[in-house]
């Protein structure tokens, strides 16, 4: 692949990703625009003849793995395992 390939691919990548961005953007609008509507009629659900909307509370219980490690800092650092992954990224 040629250094000119190579800038046309990153420029095509960095313009969809813009797209992208733009439209989780408008996405986020619409969605806030019913949570809105079913904060005002204080419901968890809105149904039409198509769709069902719900807007819920959810609970959950997540570890607190930096409050385990101060209490139990051998323990913690005795089930650490390292994993390798490879990162993709652009810079200018």
């Amino acid at each position: 692949m040629t250094n000119a390939k190579i800038n046309a691919t990153v420029e095509e990548i960095m313009e969809y990703e813009a797209l992208l961005e733009e439209v989780k953007g408008i996405v986020d609008n619409l969605k806030d625009s019913l949570k809105n509507e079913m904060a005002e009629r204080q419901v968890e659900s809105l149904s039409t003849d198509r769709y069902t909307v719900r807007w819920t509370e959810v609970l959950t219980s997540k570890f607190n793995s930096k409050e385990f490690k101060k209490v139990y800092e051998n323990l913690y650092t005795a089930f650490l395992r390292q994993t390798r992954s490879r990162r993709f990224s652009i810079s200018a």
